[in-house]
């Protein structure tokens, strides 16, 4: 019974993660994704991402992973380089409760008396995270994948979340065309 708990108390943080996760991609529609066997980073455009060195290192290695599992493979002269960023602001949530009053026929009567309001504001990072797929022949960018979600507060659960933003990015990869 102990082991239940265990798994869900392990895999939580994913199934939050792809719920609170948005999600979207855009691809060039004339742009052949069965071409495209191996990949590589683009050094200079990790380099001037926002993230931290973990946090590049966490990513790149599931990438790395993902797309092996999907049939690519990391090479020196790549067909595609993958691009990563991340994009950090902070989100604002304002809301406002009218819990008392009193009007001319009592509790919430009619208008005229007195009440009691309160305002309560949240402020939260939410990040987006942005993965490119560049053609190295044509210089182009072929596939965008954009996942959004709030930032976790606790750091131990980041390594497992930034997986599963990256796993959902990923899974619209290559794409469906109409």
């Amino acid at each position: 019974m102990k082991w239940k708990y265990r798994c869900l108390a392990a895999f939580l943080p994913l199934l939050t993660a792809c719920a609170l996760t948005q999600v979207s991609s855009d691809y060039d529609e004339t742009a052949n994704f069965l071409q495209y066997e191996t990949f590589a980073f683009y050094k200079s455009g990790m380099d001037k991402s926002q993230l931290n060195e973990l946090d590049k290192r966490r990513i790149m290695g599931d990438i790395v992973q993902f797309l092996t599992a999907k049939g690519m493979r990391l090479a020196k002269e790549p067909d595609v380089y993958i691009n990563v960023s991340l994009r950090q602001r902070d989100q604002i949530d304002i809301t406002t409760h009218y819990p008392y009053g009193w009007g001319y026929l009592g509790w919430w009567g009619y208008p005229g008396g007195f009440g009691w309001d309160a305002i309560q504001t949240r402020s939260y990072p939410v990040g987006s995270l942005y993965i490119d797929l560049i053609d190295a022949e044509k210089k182009q960018l072929v596939w965008q994948g954009k996942g959004s979600a709030q930032m976790p507060a606790d750091l131990s659960k980041k390594a497992a979340y930034l997986k599963a933003v990256v796993r959902e990015i990923l899974s619209q990869y290559p794409p469906v065309k109409k």
